[in-house]
């Protein structure tokens, strides 16, 4: 009986964090799950043809781990791996680091129960989905150790992330910040996306972009001014507000 198998979705700057979850996943699961990684050469076999490999290997996973930072939900590739594991209705589990959230992530990422690396909360939850695919019990394991060795990963990642995209993540990150702030401000209801765009520092195409893939944005149009705003579903506070749009 062939070990049911995760496939480890990433881009080749990602091949030091895949091997980090490969060694802990198949140690804390004494060996009942194989861990398919593409950048491994323990993966794939000598001699074989790479691309047949990574298909077969996407046929046979019974769960797909995508490695989200900034770059990666970028890539085709990836983006194809994790559509082909869509279409086979198993489960995907985005996995984000380096300072993506897993509210930064867009459609359909952002529909899919994603977690963070370096957060215990996160880990025990990756954990518990592989459990229920394996039908087993939860290991029982201390995270720290695993989230300091996927800590000194993002050390020694996100300077060459930044310097790639010159900067513009970090300033991205904080615009979207504020762009939050803005949305938040329990003063108003509604929010005109113009002064939204202002407030953080991005184009109103920019704005729009971010808070039209958020699940908990909705959107509409102003009845006096015929312009386009924004509100949040829910709020971590829900105190009086406001109608006024501005």
């Amino acid at each position: 009986m062939e070990k049911p198998k995760i496939f480890v979705s990433h881009i080749s700057e990602e091949s030091p964090l895949a091997a980090v979850l490969k060694t802990n996943l198949s140690s804390d699961f004494l060996g009942l799950v194989e861990v398919f990684v593409s950048s491994d050469l323990e993966s794939i076999a000598a001699g074989s043809n790479w691309l047949v490999s990574l298909e077969q290997a996407l046929r046979e996973a019974t769960v797909l781990i995508a490695l989200c930072s900034h770059a990666s939900i970028n890539r085709p590739w990836v983006n194809f791996e994790v559509g082909a594991a869509w279409v086979k209705s198993i489960p995907i589990v985005p996995v984000c680091h380096t300072g993506l959230k897993p509210r930064d992530l867009p459609i359909p990422y952002s529909v899919l129960q994603a977690v963070e690396a370096s957060s215990e909360t996160g880990l025990k939850g990756l954990y518990t989905l592989i459990a229920r695919t394996l039908g087993c019990n939860v290991p029982q394991r201390d995270f720290v150790k695993l989230i300091d060795q996927i800590s000194d990963f993002e050390h020694e990642y996100l300077p060459r992330l930044n310097e790639a995209y010159g900067g513009d993540i970090e300033k991205r990150t904080a615009a979207k910040k504020r762009l939050y702030k803005a949305l938040a401000d329990q003063g108003f209801k509604w929010r005109n996306i113009e002064r939204l765009a202002i407030l953080s520092g991005l184009s109103d195409d920019e704005a729009l972009e971010i808070l039209v893939q958020d699940p908990n944005v909705a959107l509409g149009k102003g009845r006096k001014s015929g312009k386009r705003i924004a509100r949040l579903k829910v709020r971590d506070n829900d105190g009086s507000l406001g109608i006024s749009e501005k």
